[in-house]
């Protein structure tokens, strides 16, 4: 998976739980683990990241790249080694809980109603659930 944003603020590299290599990190009440492979602040983020049901100790690796540009900054993401059988389902996540709200927070200064309601379904039906199969739609 590979996904290109253009951030129209300077962001700079952060991690919430941990901010050392090899320290362990979690999202979305523990449905999202994973630990730090490499952090050079303001630049990259490299992480193992796994998620409830895929196979046992299978990784998925996440790059975040950030580059300095005339607007901003840009992030460059990309995610190799999702088992096929979860592809759809965290493609749709990212762009649902990641990277729409972040766009309309840097663009808008807050989140719309649409955005916030799919995420309120994403976190109490889905992870909670283990409701976890999903198709790419072509509907936005």
């Amino acid at each position: 998976m590979k996904l290109d944003l253009t951030l129209t603020e300077d962001l700079p590299a952060s991690i919430e739980d941990s901010q050392k290599v090899g320290g362990a990190f979690s999202a979305w009440n523990a449905h999202l683990t994973g630990f730090n492979l490499a952090l050079r602040s303001s630049r990259k983020i490299v992480q193992a990241w796994r998620a409830t049901g895929w196979w046992p100790d299978h990784y998925s690796i996440a790059i975040f790249d950030f580059q300095k540009v005339a607007a901003g900054t840009k992030l460059t993401f990309t995610q190799i080694g999702i088992p096929p059988h979860r592809y759809s389902g965290h493609y749709r996540g990212w762009i649902e809980t990641y990277w729409t709200p972040m766009q309309e927070m840097l663009r808008d200064g807050h989140l719309s109603q649409k955005t916030l309601a799919r995420v309120k379904v994403d976190r109490e039906q889905r992870i909670k659930a283990g409701h976890f199969r999903r198709t790419i739609s072509t509907r936005s």
